[in-house]
């Protein structure tokens, strides 16, 4: 029932909104349930409207929160499948654009963003592989996780680490299909 599905929605809103971590942290679980469920084209519906605001999600000064957002980000990315193509490029654009920013130690947000920026590439990596591979090797954006190899937190290592991880072993998989195919 498509009333159900916007009640439910506007419910998720306004807990993304609220300025309590443990709305948003509810939400993100919910939504990330909800998402794995079905992929329903009601559901779809709501993704590109979410896109954006859970990006805004990735700003804040709070690592357990960003974690979340970037997953159910990811999550919503690979719902929306082709209908989230322009919102995945922005979430996209803006993941490089934290990392590839040096770090300023005036800058209050910028702790947060280079870390957010690594966990979105991570869960892109994972959830939407060929697309984030594009376009962090297309134009050479992938030289942006490499600078987060220099920051001081051991997450923010972490992650970048697995990301490449993740890029490896795609460049493997396409290595090996394309010796097959020959």
């Amino acid at each position: 029932h498509p009333e159900y599905c916007d009640y439910i929605f506007d419910q998720f809103y306004e807990l993304l909104e609220s300025d309590l971590k443990e709305y948003k942290l509810g939400c993100f679980l919910a939504m990330n349930k909800i998402l794995s469920v079905g992929r329903e084209t009601r559901i779809v519906h709501y993704v590109n409207k979410f896109i954006p605001t859970m990006l805004k999600q990735l700003t804040i000064n709070n690592p357990e929160l960003v974690e979340k957002a970037a997953e159910c980000l990811s999550n919503l990315a690979k719902a929306g499948g082709s209908v989230t193509a322009e919102n995945v490029e922005k979430a996209l654009d803006e993941a490089i654009r934290w990392l590839s920013k040096e770090k300023k130690a005036s800058k209050v947000g910028s702790d947060i963003k280079r870390y957010s920026g690594v966990l979105l590439l991570r869960e892109f990596c994972k959830k939407l592989p060929i697309i984030t591979f594009n376009k962090l090797f297309d134009n050479e954006s992938y030289k942006c996780i490499f600078l987060a190899f220099r920051d001081p937190r051991v997450a923010v290592r972490d992650t970048a680490a697995e990301c490449i991880n993740i890029c490896l072993n795609l460049i493997s998989e396409r290595e090996s299909k394309s010796k097959d195919n020959l």
